[in-house]
């Protein structure tokens, strides 16, 4: 697209939530700076940084000129950081994103032009954006499947904005009561599927849409720890939040029948079962490599490691998020 959108349109604001982003956070303000498209306002909510980004986020405004940056710092998780960082702001469209994503620098105008399109039909326009993950190893890169929607896999009809990467209108946030401050991970799933729902129930003035354009850069966990973590965490996340995905049950699904298999095995010794249990292991390890290798151009000898890596912590993550919402 060109790089001038539509004029004119509704106030933009770039929301954010920082804790200890003092080796990221100025990429992320320096990718704003180039936009074609200039936010109204940038506000970022720090959570308590002890490494030094609020400090280096008040000096910003002098490094940035060109961006009108408004620094809330107050204890909380992402959520309620996000809810009041877009209380601090007037601005009717809010565009969102993380500490550790860069912005290309159509990112803006792309979702605002989107966002353009939606409300000439009189909607409230929710859009998703697009991210692409920026590998510096072959770890990362064999890491981005497991962690990012790939461009072979995209389906427009049905690709829901993730916070790293999307532009709601300010009423699509009120609606719902702003980003559900008791969830840690998977609040943007929440936000988005609960206004999914909405627009196709009660509120068919929401309207979504996806530009894969409007792309964010990001940067994957750096070793197998942070990303057990981080899978562990987001399916921890999804059951606090009331959600369930369907692999969740196949990758339960699977593991039983195995477990019930090897039992079975060492119970009888028939050694049929022995050989059919080594062929089906040996299947899978094939088949978490093959299902991914073509959106892997280096380290796809770690796939197989990733995916059984992603299935204990799915597991793991699924029962601790069980047992804390038994326990509310």
């Amino acid at each position: 697209m060109s790089k001038q959108t539509r004029s004119p349109h509704p106030k933009v604001a770039v929301i954010a939530t920082v804790l200890n982003e003092r080796t990221s956070i100025a990429a992320l303000l320096t990718g704003l700076s180039q936009q074609t498209l200039q936010p109204d306002e940038v506000v970022i909510v720090d959570a308590g940084s002890s490494d030094g980004t609020f400090e280096w986020l008040q000096t910003a405004k002098q490094q940035f000129p060109k961006l009108v940056l408004k620094v809330v710092q107050q204890s909380g998780n992402r959520s309620q950081g996000r809810n009041l960082a877009i209380q601090n702001t007037a601005a009717e469209w809010l565009a969102i994103t993380d500490a550790g994503c860069v912005p290309v620098k159509e990112w803006l105008a792309e979702l605002v032009q989107t966002a353009q399109d939606i409300a000439a039909a009189s909607h409230w326009p929710v859009v998703a954006g697009y991210y692409q993950g920026q590998a510096k190893t072959a770890f990362e890169a064999a890491e981005l499947p497991f962690a990012l929607v790939m461009p072979s896999r995209v389906n427009p009809q049905h690709f829901l904005p993730a916070s790293r990467s999307m532009l709601i209108d300010r009423r699509a946030w009120q609606l719902v009561g702003g980003f559900p401050e008791h969830l840690l991970v998977s609040e943007d799933y929440w936000l988005a599927r609960t206004l999914w729902q909405l627009s196709k129930t009660t509120h068919p003035q929401l309207q979504f849409s996806f530009n894969q354009k409007a792309i964010v850069k990001w940067r994957p966990r750096r070793n197998l720890a942070e990303f057990l973590q981080m899978i562990a965490a987001f399916a921890t996340g999804d059951v606090r939040a009331g959600l369930w995905r369907p692999k969740v049950a196949a990758i339960f699904g699977r593991y039983v029948i195995a477990l019930v298999w090897l039992i079975t095995y060492v119970v009888t010794g028939n050694t049929w079962l022995g050989v059919g249990f080594m062929i089906a292991s040996v299947g899978y390890i094939v088949w978490s490599w093959w299902k991914h290798a073509a959106d892997v151009a280096a380290g796809q000898y770690w796939l197989p490691i990733l995916q059984l890596t992603s299935d204990v912590a799915v597991m793991w993550g699924t029962i601790r998020g069980g047992w804390q919402v038994l326990r509310r």
